[in-house]
């Protein structure tokens, strides 16, 4: 989900309108289809996943993609033994 924190929603909605004046009201209507009716969500758990039954339908389409090229089938195992711990208690020299 694209997600426009106060910083850049203006400048987003600038730029829309120079560049894709046609698409504008378009981009911005689907924009906040998945954020309640807002441009941005800031809400944790929210801001980067959306709502409703457009962030629904990319989350399927996302997922029957995952499946059809098989990304996502396994997790590898974390190599702890590729670590090493550093064992001086002195400062670490910078060169």
């Amino acid at each position: 989900m694209l997600r426009l924190p106060l910083e850049v929603r203006d400048l987003f909605v600038e730029w829309l309108a120079v560049h894709y004046p046609d698409k504008q009201r378009h981009v911005l209507s689907l924009i906040e289809q998945v954020r309640d009716g807002n441009l941005n969500d800031s809400t944790f758990g929210q801001r980067m996943r959306g709502t409703g039954i457009l962030a629904e339908l990319i989350q399927k389409r996302f997922s029957m993609a995952c499946r059809r090229l098989a990304l996502n089938t396994h997790r590898r195992q974390l190599r702890t033994d590729l670590f090493h711990q550093v064992q001086e208690k002195t400062q670490l020299s910078l060169f």
